[in-house]
């Protein structure tokens, strides 16, 4: 976990000592602050480690950067600081800047300061050597992976046959993209289940379950059932009231399928909460559906039942929709979660409901995740939950 991120110099002139822990525990941080005052820019300095994005660090300018985690910190020096140009030119000069990386290890309560580990310093006019000096830095930060929501996502870069041999590059609608994305998920169980009569003869003769026995399998059994018709990976199927004996080689089937469909239980969960919450946001006169075929659609509530075509839906349904997907299925389970401006296009009521339902989502992924913000109406006005960047500059000037 990311505990703590101090940036000196940004731009030349901001430090902020940004501490993402929560005295309750949660591992929800929001980053607030006028415009201009770097809350992507933090972000996307975060990002750049994760990544090992050299050149991400190259371009910005800052001073000095400390990240500080659970046992290891990573010390960041920028020379220069600030951002040549030519006179006269908007274009940057980056061939002059160095970076010099130190890990650290941080020592206990009994013991003082931090321990080196290793250094290493990069020149912007060498890239050949930032690829092995990058698998250093993935390896002193244990693979952590990272996942970041920017705040231009209702495009996906993709791609697409070419005429001849490749592809070619282009952008796609990603409200789409991550639906047939969901669709290719669901498909990749699609053929565990069978027509059970094959089985049932198999089975006729076998054991015996009293009626407390059978009915306890049932009440556990039957939830899963329906779900998996709910979301279409089965045909309906009531599992029948205990009958003396005669449901047993049923039973025996049901729970013969139960450990078949283990691998289902993760991904129903996730559809569950994801179902949960587009349902709570009520989308105006539509309503999901979820299937193996398409993913998620929407349909009109009409006599017509209408599919209505994702890219139709307003900006604020498909950030909703985007957000809410990547989270529970993009990212990796216990990673640190990114997020840029995630009140655009919402109304105010969904601003509200917005740390509810990222309360949820965390939970379940145990992810850690920080927010940059305009709005005080996504962590409810909580402000033990955010980091103030203009309070801060005022705090260090």
């Amino acid at each position: 976990m990311l505990k703590t991120l101090t940036v000196k110099s940004l731009f030349g002139l901001y430090t902020y000592e940004l501490d993402f822990t929560n005295r309750d525990g949660s591992t929800i941080k929001f980053i607030t602050g006028p415009n201009g005052y770097g809350k992507t820019t933090v972000l996307s300095l975060i990002y750049a480690l994760y990544t090992c994005d050299f050149k991400a660090f190259m371009d910005i300018p800052f001073g000095e950067l400390l990240f500080d985690f659970e046992s290891e910190s990573v010390h960041i020096q920028r020379q220069p600081s600030f951002l040549p140009q030519d006179a006269g030119s908007d274009e940057t000069k980056l061939t002059d800047v160095e970076l010099t990386f130190v890990f650290l290890r941080n020592l206990n309560v009994s013991e003082a300061g931090n321990e080196e580990i290793e250094r290493f310093t990069l020149n912007a006019n060498n890239p050949a050597e930032w690829e092995q000096k990058g698998q250093n830095l993935r390896l002193y930060l244990h693979g952590l992976p990272c996942y970041y929501i920017r705040d231009q996502r209702l495009l996906h870069k993709g791609t697409r046959p070419g005429e001849s041999a490749g592809t070619i590059q282009m952008t796609v609608s990603a409200v789409q993209d991550n639906a047939d994305d969901l669709a290719k998920r669901m498909g990749q169980q699609d053929d565990l289940f069978s027509d059970p009569h094959s089985l049932l003869e198999e089975f006729d003769k076998m054991g015996y379950f009293n009626k407390d026995k059978y009915e306890q399998k049932r009440r556990q059994l039957q939830p899963l059932f329906d779900d998996l018709h709910h979301y279409g990976f089965s045909k309906q199927y009531q599992i029948p009231d205990y009958n003396s004996g005669k449901n047993i080689p049923q039973l025996i089937y049901f729970m013969l399928m139960e450990d078949k469909a283990t691998v289902y239980r993760p991904l129903l969960h996730k559809l569950r909460i994801f179902e949960k919450i587009i349902k709570r946001c009520q989308f105006a006169h539509k309503h999901v559906e979820i299937g193996p075929e398409f993913g998620y659609r929407f349909v009109i509530s009409d006599d017509k039942a209408t599919i209505l075509p994702l890219d139709k839906l307003s900006s604020g349904e498909q950030h909703i929709l985007i957000q809410t997907y990547e989270l529970l299925f993009r990212a990796e389970d216990k990673s640190l979660v990114l997020m840029d401006e995630p009140e655009l296009s919402f109304h105010l009521a969904w601003q509200i409901d917005f740390l509810r339902n990222m309360q949820t989502i965390v939970e379940e992924r145990q992810i850690q995740s920080i927010i940059g913000t305009h709005s005080p109406q996504v962590f409810n006005n909580d402000w033990d939950l955010s980091v103030d960047l203009y309070t801060q500059s005022k705090s260090f000037s």
